[in-house]
């Protein structure tokens, strides 16, 4: 037994419904690559939670660290085509990558 006395069978991310004559579509979601001076960047799995301080309401902001200089060079891709990329400039050591994929979008803080 787990901690807390329940066994962890899986980790459920969804769930769809289908028809007879209509199969489940599983939606696409792009996964965002950003390198900054060539070296990858570690992008958290879970985003930016809720607190009295930052006024975060919503699951769009990802926290990510890298050292930022400067001249740094920041690149992104994403693995399916569609995704617009918006890249800020680097001023004083941090920069805001911007990713929409059909209307949701996905901000990433890099400092």
């Amino acid at each position: 037994m787990a901690e807390g006395g329940i066994d962890k069978l899986f980790n459920l991310h969804g769930i769809g419904f289908s028809k007879k004559d209509k199969p489940l579509q599983v939606p696409v979601v792009p996964q965002v690559t950003i390198t900054a001076d060539g070296k990858r960047l570690v992008i958290p799995a879970d985003p930016i939670r809720t607190t009295n301080a930052n006024g975060y309401t919503d699951l769009t902001y990802y926290q990510v660290y890298a050292p930022l200089k400067a001249g740094s060079q920041l690149k992104v891709q994403a693995d399916v085509p569609g995704v617009e990329i918006t890249v800020s400039p680097v001023v004083e050591g941090r920069a805001t990558v911007k990713c929409v994929y059909q209307g949701k979008e996905k901000i990433y803080l890099i400092n």
